[in-house]
């Protein structure tokens, strides 16, 4: 492939990529190829091969006769993407803890205060947003591409859901803070089985907030529906 072909296709597939990840591109809207074109200033051959590769990592759905339209999550793929996510993060904390260099381990204390100081003011957004860039610092200080990549692909996928499952996974607060406080000290000083218990404690559903979601699921809602409720 050429040079400046795969720089195409790689510069689109990335912007379809944030503008699903910032909701401008919401699940179940249809990604039509001749806009794409105008949009990039392109033939439609890189715009087919992104949508390809945005297909083969869930964030794209291809339909015959129909086009490609940004996927949609059913209650069981979601739960699924769920498990596997909470296995990478056990699995990540616990290499994290092994292999974080000096400085990766000040820069998570650092992070994880600044969680701490939101959490204290009682601003949910913020400290939602300090709580994912901590866990983004973890699977960064793993060193590991394939599992930060691997990470990264459903974490995209999922992210129409975010809100929601960002006020799920982390509620309640004091207790997310917790938990969140107790995965950092473990990791900075090294305590690699440590760490792999909290982040187990924490990535497992509780049976209400689990019931929850079920519910809130059924029939396939859709992120508004999710957030309404």
């Amino acid at each position: 492939m050429k040079t400046e072909l795969k720089h195409d296709i790689d510069h689109i597939l990335q912007a379809i990529e944030h503008d699903v990840v910032d909701g401008l591109l919401r699940p179940g809207m249809r990604l039509d190829e001749r806009m794409l074109s105008e949009r990039f200033g392109v033939s439609r051959s890189p715009i087919r091969e992104a949508l390809l590769r945005l297909s083969l990592q869930g964030m794209v759905e291809i339909r015959r006769n129909k086009g490609a339209f940004v996927s949609e999550l059913t209650s069981a793929r979601l739960l699924g993407m769920l498990e596997v996510l909470s296995e990478l993060k056990v699995f990540a904390a616990k290499l994290a803890a092994r292999r974080m260099t000096l400085e990766g381990r000040q820069e998570l204390e650092a992070l994880c205060k600044n969680m701490v100081v939101h959490a204290e003011s009682g601003n949910l957004k913020n400290y939602f947003d300090q709580a994912n860039a901590v866990h983004d610092a973890i699977f960064q200080g793993t060193h590991n591409a394939y599992l930060i990549e691997s990470a990264r692909n459903i974490q995209t996928c999922m992210c129409g859901y975010r809100k929601y499952l960002s006020q799920i996974m982390h509620m309640p607060l004091r207790t997310s803070l917790e938990e969140n406080r107790n995965i950092v000290a473990a990791i900075v000083r090294g305590d690699a089985l440590e760490a792999e218990n909290c982040m187990r404690v924490q990535t497992e559903l509780r049976r209400e907030e689990f019931s929850d979601l079920m519910v809130m699921m059924a029939g396939n809602a859709t992120p508004r529906e999710l957030e309404a409720a």
